[in-house]
């Protein structure tokens, strides 16, 4: 399936191979005894975070505001062949002036997570903050906070099951580590 865009549209599962994954995650993350989750509301975050939870004794808090972006009718289409169509290449090469089928800019949802991310700090002082959620929304979020050119996307490799680490305190924000898998 990694030759498909899900997005929103599609809620496709975590296969044997993404469960195995997601044990991996929380066998890495069980030594955590402050940690707060959260998850897209897509079925494979859910599942993840579920494995996650489980070892912690924890519970999941679901929220939109970290949800795969919504690629509307590319939803469900095969990267060879969204490859033939001009606005895919246009969102491609210029993420910075380019929206989605369904209306979505990535500066938008850049905006949206950052102010979601603030927010669960706030509620969550001192806490760590597991968020199990897509590669694009992590992608955008480092992106921010290396100031990497939107349009530069293909920069930052996010890979599935991996883990991205963000410190954030009063002096800012540090990104300490991109795409990072657990151990199997």
């Amino acid at each position: 399936m990694d030759s498909v865009l899900f997005g929103r549209a599609v809620d496709s599962p975590l296969d044997q191979h993404g469960r195995e994954q997601a044990r991996a995650l929380a066998r890495t993350l069980a030594s955590r005894a402050d940690l707060v989750i959260e998850a897209s509301p897509r079925r494979r975050t859910r599942q993840t975070a579920a494995a996650i939870a489980a070892a912690h004794g924890g519970h999941v808090r679901t929220s939109a505001a970290i949800d795969e972006i919504d690629f509307g009718r590319w939803s469900g289409c095969s990267f060879d062949t969204l490859q033939n169509d001009p606005e895919w290449r246009y969102w491609n090469e210029r993420r910075s002036a380019a929206r989605t089928p369904s209306g979505i800019a990535i500066a938008d949802v850049r905006d949206q997570l950052l102010r979601h991310l603030h927010e669960s700090a706030r509620s969550h002082p001192f806490r760590c903050i597991a968020i199990v959620t897509h590669a694009e929304i992590i992608r955008t979020l480092v992106m921010h906070w290396l100031n990497i050119p939107v349009d530069d996307y293909n920069l930052v490799q996010i890979r599935p099951a991996s883990m991205t680490t963000i410190s954030m305190d009063g002096s800012g924000t540090r990104v300490e580590a991109v795409s990072e898998c657990p151990a199997p």
